[in-house]
């Protein structure tokens, strides 16, 4: 059975200047519980909400992966820098 939920859900990034106040109150945010009209609201079935589900958990893992190899590069410039002093 589909449902609607929260593009805000799945793509923070684009969405995050907008506020809904319908799910800032709803403890689970994913879904959307407005019953007026909304442009962030998405009509997803079982399946294709697992989909975008993953997709948004691996889209998190690899800005962690990115930001700590952000630091590795940093730490590893610094010390090639104090080698040339």
């Amino acid at each position: 059975m589909a449902k609607y939920y929260c593009r805000k859900y799945f793509y923070p990034e684009k969405y995050d200047r907008y506020k809904c106040e319908q799910n800032e109150l709803r403890v689970c945010p994913r879904e959307c519980c407005s019953s007026s009209w909304c442009s962030h609201k998405l009509y997803l079935d079982n399946e294709q909400f697992a989909v975008l589900d993953s997709f948004r958990v691996v889209k998190a893992q690899n800005l962690e992966i990115l930001k700590q190899n952000k630091q590795i590069i940093e730490k590893l410039a610094l010390q090639q820098l104090q080698k040339l002093k």
